[in-house]
């Protein structure tokens, strides 16, 4: 319940747009951090892989904690990441996406009276 409610809470962050706005292009960054020669490009590899994990470190860890044996969950965690590579529609998504997050770890969070467990 509490990741997802920080993962949700983190779509909401200044963090998450800076990262992400790197992430979604790619070719402009590396233009703009060119580096000529194999270690060049191992750089700025190394470099845009940081920003793509900033960006969806939230989903790959709910993916990794709940889809461990639940192709489902995995499924789901991986039409958000999608969902927010699509040029056309992810900044329409990313913070709808965010309140639906902490819903369900509220919502998990108050299961458990409910559930009897």
């Amino acid at each position: 319940a509490a990741l997802l409610v920080a993962v949700g809470a983190f779509q909401f962050t200044r963090l998450k747009e800076v990262c992400h706005g790197v992430c979604h292009a790619p070719t402009v960054y590396f233009l703009g951090h060119w580096r000529p020669g194999a270690a060049g490009g191992l750089q700025m590899g190394a470099a845009l892989g940081a920003f793509c994990v900033g960006c969806c470190w939230g989903f790959m860890l709910l993916g990794f904690v709940g889809g461990v044996m639940n192709l489902a969950w995995m499924g789901l965690a991986t039409l958000f990441m999608v969902m927010e590579k699509l040029p056309q529609i992810w900044h329409r998504v990313t913070k709808p996406m965010g309140g639906v997050l902490i819903a369900a770890g509220v919502a998990l969070w108050l299961a458990p009276p409910f559930t009897g467990g």
